[in-house]
């Protein structure tokens, strides 16, 4: 995946050296400091907005994506494992009233998901785990790595350096420098409509995710990530009960 991205992408996306697709191990070069959790909001304004560059450009190549490896996971695949998710709750992590509450909102969430998916941004390319630690360069240039959980689906869904900025005015900045790029698709008010319906999406999607991952990895390394399950679900919670 990564190294198709590259091609598409040169410069955005480091293209590996050499690939071991056995074990799966992956060498490339040295891509520069790394931007870091603790860069300035203008920062990550500026990879925001390189950022959903690149996804506009891939809206219209989502087969290509597909093709590359990029898993489908667009609103209705979101919507499907949603409702797998709800349907366990001893796997959840939350307390009994939590579990109540958000399993009650299971139909909501599903109709979030179709309203989005029917809304005028198309699908694009989706990091999964898009945060200033996942990113190098500086103003002449951002790389994007770490490319484990990249997809095809709602290009809102990849908000976490939105979602984890407390400041609501930095919040707004960084939301709208993303928005701009999406202009060109659509007017602002049903932008933010979309925004609005994708941020509790976006906390369901990674704790979809996160759900995955301690299925899928050793049994000893579960227990570091699986909290992270329920953080997600209680923002998701917060987002949509305070709407």
């Amino acid at each position: 995946m990564t190294r198709g991205l590259a091609t598409i992408f040169p410069g955005r996306i480091p293209a590996p050296i050499a690939v071991d697709p056995d074990r799966p191990w992956m060498l490339v070069d040295d891509f520069g400091p790394v931007v870091g959790w603790n860069t300035e909001v203008e920062t990550r304004v500026a990879v925001l907005s390189t950022f959903a560059r690149m996804q506009l450009e891939t809206s219209s190549r989502q087969d290509e994506l597909l093709e590359l490896g990029a898993l489908d996971r667009r609103p209705a695949w979101l919507a499907s494992r949603i409702r797998s998710l709800l349907r366990s709750p001893e796997a959840l992590g939350l307390e009994d009233d939590e579990v109540e509450r958000v399993s009650a909102l299971e139909p909501r969430f599903v109709e979030l998901c179709e309203r989005l998916a029917a809304g005028a941004v198309p699908d694009a390319l989706v990091h999964g785990d898009l945060h200033p630690s996942n990113v190098a360069g500086d103003g002449s240039g951002y790389v994007f790595f770490d490319w484990t959980d990249a997809c095809l689906t709602h290009p809102f869904l990849d908000l976490l350096i939105v979602l984890f900025e407390e400041d609501a005015g930095r919040r707004r900045s960084l939301r709208d420098a993303y928005l701009g790029v999406w202009a060109e698709v659509a007017p602002e008010d049903e932008l933010l409509e979309l925004w609005a319906l994708a941020e509790p999406l976006a906390s369901l999607n990674q704790a979809v995710s996160y759900r995955s991952i301690v299925d899928n990895i050793e049994p000893e390394s579960a227990p570091e990530l699986e909290p992270m399950i329920a953080v997600w679900l209680r923002r998701a919670l917060a987002a949509t009960e305070a709407t």
